[in-house]
């Protein structure tokens, strides 16, 4: 149930008005609807969700920017089921952890244009070219968005803090990737990442090694990076190339100051498990703050 006395608008975010199937339990939700530079064709929804406790004393909150931003914290507006994360950092609150502010971009429902909007300019054109759709990589024009445009804005209109140490990127499969690589590309703004579910297998090694080579990726211990896989049905094809990863980056001085590893190969490719493994990975991320 949302705060009753929070404002009904902050800046030009309007509170959200749930409706009777709302799955939400905590904190309160805001919302606005805007065109994306990559995108003019249709409205999406940046949503921003504050944790309990939001605006008492003034005090201030980390913040993690999400792809598939309806999929955060309530079922009612999921195109693929809810993460739930209101009641993981209700629970991580109750454990005396800070809360964290939450903020999603909507994705497009055409899986084509999701996989265009969240992928790296590495990406080899014929892992898509089966679909028969235009391959336009976009994920540096989404995540500059991100800095140049959301973040002053959040930071402009919420009580955050907006250094790097506490500035996250997080998002699972497509969003996954994107966030892994928004981490290593941007490590000036970004100091955590929540990875889930990375599809490795889009890339050889030898061309992971070398797009790694290229951003630097050597291991910092005042940024973090939190990475999950699970293993059933499709998400087995996940499984193999993130444990290469995982050995990849350990070989290369991430340890568990910096890296927070999950697996799971009993669990599928979906919203269920990454709530189940997102409690363990956004505490990494608010241990010592």
């Amino acid at each position: 149930m949302q705060n009753p006395n929070a404002p009904k608008s902050i800046g030009p975010y309007q509170q959200h008005v749930p409706g009777d199937h709302s799955t939400m339990m905590y904190g309160t939700y805001y919302e606005k609807e805007v065109y994306l530079p990559f995108d003019e064709t249709s409205k999406r929804t940046i949503r921003v969700w504050l944790p309990e406790g939001y605006g008492e004393e003034g005090r201030r909150f980390p913040v993690i920017y999400f792809s598939d931003g309806q999929n955060l914290v309530d079922n009612e507006l999921s195109a693929y089921g809810d993460w739930g994360l209101d009641k993981v950092v209700h629970r991580l609150q109750e454990e005396g952890y800070p809360g964290v502010i939450l903020v999603g971009i909507d994705c497009p429902k055409e899986v084509y244009r999701r996989t265009n909007e969240l992928n790296p300019p590495y990406m080899t054109k014929p892992i898509i070219a089966h679909r028969n759709h235009p391959f336009h990589p976009m994920a540096n024009v989404y995540i500059e968005y991100i800095i140049q445009e959301i973040k002053p804005e959040i930071d402009r209109y919420f009580l955050t803090l907006s250094d790097m140490r506490h500035t996250g990127i997080g998002g699972s499969s497509m969003g996954g990737i994107m966030a892994f690589y928004a981490y290593m590309h941007y490590p000036k703004t970004f100091g955590y990442s929540l990875s889930f579910s990375i599809p490795v297998f889009f890339y050889t090694y030898k061309k992971w090694k070398q797009m790694l080579e290229e951003w630097d990726f050597k291991a910092q211990n005042n940024r973090k990076l939190a990475i999950y896989v699970g293993g059933e049905g499709f998400e087995a094809r996940f499984l193999k190339g993130t444990r290469w990863l995982i050995e990849y980056l350990k070989d290369n001085g991430y340890d568990e100051r910096c890296l927070h590893y999950q697996e799971d190969p009993s669990q599928p490719h979906h919203e269920a498990a990454w709530h189940q493994y997102s409690y363990e990975a956004i505490k990494f991320f608010l241990k010592d703050q």
